[in-house]
């Protein structure tokens, strides 16, 4: 009786954790490559749970991560998909396009990910322009922007050399 209760709880158990698997971590991020090859961004190949993070710790290791950025940008380029582990990365690096997501005007329609909060907020706060959003982030912005004007950065040019 015990027999057949490990014969049939043991495989049923290993469904439900390989299920579990698959639905939180492999399929968000296929679904989200595969929508975006659609749209004809290309990129590394999708690679379960690791992506490519082999080979840029390899590159890492190499100390060439920048020119393992610039490689994938001329192979695949400006605009391409990237595996980090089990996520999908869309990596921009075309000036126009960055310069439409960073605009003021098109702000709204692009959010950071849930992840990036949490990974700052110990480094610099909850009240920081890098995390603040909406009138939080319009405050701060106003607060800093003083320091940017021109007459400001051309008298800090001696202090800093």
């Amino acid at each position: 009786m015990l027999v057949e209760v490990l014969f049939t709880a043991v495989p049923l158990l290993i469904i439900v954790v390989l299920s579990v698997i698959y639905f939180k971590l492999i399929y968000p991020s296929k679904y989200l490559y595969d929508f975006l090859r659609g749209q004809g961004i290309r990129g590394e190949p999708f690679v379960p749970l690791l992506g490519q993070m082999s080979e840029m710790k390899k590159q890492r290791q190499l100390d060439r991560m920048m020119i393992y950025h610039e490689d994938l940008a001329k192979k695949h380029g400006y605009t391409f998909l990237l595996g980090m582990g089990p996520h999908t990365r869309l990596m921009v690096n075309d000036p126009d396009l960055l310069a439409d997501i960073l605009s003021r005007q098109n702000s709204v329609f692009y959010t950071r990910p849930k992840e990036f909060k949490a990974e700052f907020v110990p480094l610099v706060g909850y009240h920081n322009l890098l995390v603040a959003v909406g009138e939080e982030h319009d405050r701060a912005r106003k607060m800093i922007t003083p320091a940017f004007y021109h007459n400001n950065l051309k008298s800090m040019v001696s202090i800093i050399v």
